[in-house]
């Protein structure tokens, strides 16, 4: 799971193995949570050259790669869905500066 990430003229944000649904398979789960792409090529890439998650896409709210479950804890697999994630305010802050970010990022803080 990757949240609150920028990636900046990169070609490839995320290289990876090809998603197979089957358990112990290749890659069996990515998951994106309030990222942001600027100058990327491709976002998510399989190592056969594959393109999951194009980079023109520069405002990722949630996006899946892998297995998800319904309210009723029914299993699928996706090979790139897209939706939005409700954020609690109370756990997100508004930085000083422009994070480019499509969502308030989680609170941080660093432990002792």
């Amino acid at each position: 799971m990757l949240v609150d990430s920028t990636f900046t003229n990169v070609a490839t944000a995320i290289l990876t193995f090809t998603p197979l649904p089957g358990a112990g398979q290749g890659t069996t789960g990515i998951s994106l949570s309030n990222v942001a792409f600027s100058g990327v090529t491709s976002g998510i890439k399989s190592n056969t050259g594959t393109v999951y998650l194009a980079g023109s896409v520069t405002s990722i709210d949630t996006f899946t790669i892998g297995t998800t479950y319904d309210s009723t804890n029914n299993r699928a697999w996706t090979t790139g869905t897209s939706w939005t994630t409700t954020r609690d305010s109370a756990l997100t802050y508004s930085p000083s500066w422009d994070t480019g970010l499509p969502n308030l990022p989680y609170f941080e803080q660093v432990s002792n």
